[in-house]
């Protein structure tokens, strides 16, 4: 999948600013070391993702877990 790129800049030499779109609601800004390629705004656009998927998860298993802890308790 490709995604699209909002802005992109270089902040100084060597040093680029990107705004990722990953999905209709989250946009992203990252640096990259070098103008970036489409391709590499797709490993980064999927790297966030990702993230975002392994945070809630881990999310939902400590909500778990002291719901659990909650009903020993009582």
């Amino acid at each position: 999948m490709n995604y699209t790129i909002l802005e992109c800049w270089e902040k100084s030499s060597g040093n680029w600013v990107v705004r990722i779109q990953l999905n209709e609601f989250i946009s992203v800004f990252c640096n990259c070391d070098e103008k970036p390629s489409q391709e590499k705004v797709n490993s980064i656009a999927e790297r966030y993702l990702e993230d975002m998927k392994n945070q809630e998860e881990n999310e939902k298993l400590y909500l778990k877990q002291v719901e659990e802890k909650n009903a020993s308790e009582n």
